[in-house]
């Protein structure tokens, strides 16, 4: 099944009369915990529920066993429930099925798909990724692109002598001029042969079905996205930090839904419409912004839920601290950047209530530690660092 999200067109209204407060129609109780860093795309997290629920839920007497034994896990479903009823609003509803009904563009079919990796220092990871690839049932034509942005562990020479070029079409792009992924990514779609252009990361694996699913969800569209899965590549307790929406759902954020950017992909003739990434946003949000614009230039945009790619979560502290601040501070630029067409803002009332709960759920709280992981933690309070220093130079809250 693939769920269309539709073109921003003549719907701009529509989106100027939605809900700051909301979530779009349909998250469940895995995409409301994404945290504030999931993704580059920076989904809708903690820090934008009441503080009244919030803490009502936390802290709620009657839903915690009074032997401390095996409560943590359905408390924090509960809560979690609670939020996603309390941002699920009939403007966002009524928004998501405006997106949903329109009709598609005229089938078609790729002549050659250009798979595109933007690569920096992702060996021994990329290996598995090319892997994956080599594993594909797709009977169509296909190259793989290693766009470099200048690697320092051998990755060229790697390249030149991997195996896996038996089985593959492989072309090594030097992309080290800029750095920064979305440089990267349109450096190496530039040159790519392909009609039909295909964007994933350097550390994850692609199901063996992959490419097949997003070649025919994307024959009906401009542009479409596939769904991640955290189990495969992650031990448990590490996905616990970052849960994942189930295949069948999207990817939201407070104003219009994305793709994510490990598992995305476009005809070349809607990319260059739109002008591909932009090579300003190295933090994090290109994802978010691509697709924002793709519904805004009146494109189609499918999700392909079959089209599984298994993610890989940053299990060390430091590196997730840093790669989710840079997540909270490049969602905040993205939104700055659209807030001419409709963007609105997040009310200052979500900073403050994240803050209450990342001061509540602290790792060293007795009382919260069972029913937050601290990875789960992190990735909030990494998330809100990072919103609150873009808002010390762009005023992204509001209220």
């Amino acid at each position: 099944m693939i769920s269309s999200i539709s073109a921003w067109g003549s719907r701009r209204s529509s989106v100027r009369a939605i809900e700051v407060a909301s979530l779009s129609a349909g998250m469940t109780t895995d995409s409301v915990c994404r945290g504030v860093g999931w993704g580059i795309g920076l989904s809708i997290s903690l820090s934008q529920v009441s503080t009244e629920r919030s803490i009502l839920a936390v802290f709620a007497p009657s839903r915690i066993p009074r032997n401390g034994k095996s409560g943590g896990p359905r408390v924090r479903r509960i809560l979690l429930r609670r939020i996603a009823v309390e941002w699920c609003t009939p403007a966002t509803e009524a928004l998501r099925a405006d997106f949903m009904n329109d009709a598609p563009p005229t089938a078609r079919t790729p002549e050659l798909v250009s798979i595109i990796i933007p690569v920096h220092n992702g060996l021994p990871d990329l290996d598995e990724q090319l892997n994956g690839l080599a594993e594909q049932d797709y009977s169509g034509p296909f190259e793989v692109l290693i766009s470099d942005n200048g690697s320092t562990d051998g990755l060229r020479a790697h390249i030149a002598n991997h195996p896996v070029r038996e089985r593959l079409t492989v072309r090594y792009i030097d992309s080290s001029a800029t750095p920064g992924a979305p440089f990267a990514r349109n450096n190496a779609a530039a040159v790519a042969a392909g009609d039909f252009l295909v964007f994933i990361d350097q550390d994850d694996r692609v199901y063996p079905h992959w490419l097949g699913a997003l070649v025919r969800a994307a024959a009906e569209y401009d542009a479409v996205g596939g769904a991640i899965e955290s189990d495969t590549l992650n031990d448990r307790a590490s996905a616990t930090w970052r849960p994942v929406p189930a295949p069948a759902e999207g990817f939201a954020t407070h104003w219009l839904p994305f793709a994510n950017g490990n598992n995305t992909a476009y005809w070349r003739t809607a990319f260059e419409k739109i002008g591909g990434y932009d090579e300003a946003l190295i933090t994090g949000g290109d994802d978010v912004d691509i697709s924002w614009r793709v519904q805004q230039a009146g494109l189609s945009f499918g999700h392909a839920p079959d089209a599984l790619i298994a993610y890989r979560l940053r299990t060390e502290w430091r590196a997730a601290w840093r790669q989710c601040v840079g997540y909270g501070y490049g969602y905040a630029e993205v939104c700055v950047k659209h807030r001419p067409l409709g963007c609105p803002r997040i009310p200052m009332r979500a900073a403050l209530t994240s803050l209450v709960v990342a001061v509540l759920c602290h790792p060293l709280n007795p009382f919260t530690r069972r029913l937050v992981p601290p990875g789960l933690w992190i990735m909030h309070t990494a998330g809100l660092v990072g919103r609150l220093r873009a808002n010390l130079r762009y005023r992204t809250y509001t209220g």
